[in-house]
């Protein structure tokens, strides 16, 4: 975990570090309009973070909860997406993430999870130099347990019930956003798959929550940059 930390911060600092040295003062000040917002644009986003897993797989005994397996981990992501206005898009989301396993596991154990679905961003400032949002999302969540030994490995899947992401990018420039964010979302395993075993439904099905937090890069590419109302106003 002192990796990933060193590794966070790291890139955190290098990306809000050089933001400020690639974009010009805004008209209206730092946190005022003036920068040209996407329009109709390809959106990718490339995020990297903290993500830490709580709840149950499913309700009994064993090695039942999301804890039991799984510690924190790394996650990257990876948005793909249209932003249609300023204020709203709608794409792609995936992630990855790199789970510590926990110490009741056998020694060379790995835990490794995936999210896929989609989600809709709104923009509150998009024409500020920074541009707070929040994000909504669904879809579905894997948690893969690979052990030392032939008829260790086990995954579960399950439904991504609802995710919710809060986040500010930190114009770069017209193309270019960094920033951190934060989030949480809701999950239920409904499938298990031992190693040699056909997936079967999980009968006591669990409620599990997953906490992430990280710094993401979002890039604009094509369609249009609109200019704020007011700031034509202002040149005229």
């Amino acid at each position: 975990m002192r990796k990933i930390a060193i590794a966070l911060l790291t890139f955190g600092v290098a990306a809000l570090a050089t933001a400020p040295a690639l974009a010009q003062e805004p008209e209206g000040g730092y946190a005022g309009p003036g920068i040209p917002a996407p329009l109709n644009a390809f959106e990718i986003g490339l995020s990297a973070g903290y993500t830490q897993g709580f709840g149950d797989i499913y309700q009994g005994i064993g090695l039942n909860r999301v804890q039991d397996v799984a510690n924190a981990a790394l996650g990257l992501g990876l948005n793909l997406g249209w932003r249609a206005t300023p204020r709203f898009a709608v794409g792609f989301a995936g992630q990855y993430q790199a789970f510590k396993a926990d110490n009741r596991l056998p020694n060379d154990t790995t835990t490794q999870g995936t999210t896929a679905g989609a989600q809709v961003d709104f923009h509150l400032m998009p024409y500020g130099r920074v541009d707070p949002w929040i994000s909504l999302g669904a879809g579905f969540r894997s948690l893969w347990i690979a052990g030392p030994r032939e008829g260790d490995n086990l995954s579960y899947h399950g439904f991504q019930l609802g995710k919710v992401q809060f986040g500010a990018d930190i114009r770069a420039s017209r193309d270019v956003a960094i920033g951190p964010f934060i989030g949480a979302d809701l999950n239920l395993f409904v499938w298990a798959n031992p190693e040699n075993v056909s997936s079967f439904t999980i009968a006591d099905k669990g409620l599990n929550a997953f906490i992430f937090a990280g710094v993401q890069g979002r890039f604009d590419v094509g369609g249009a940059r609109e200019v704020p109302v007011a700031a034509v106003s202002a040149r005229r």
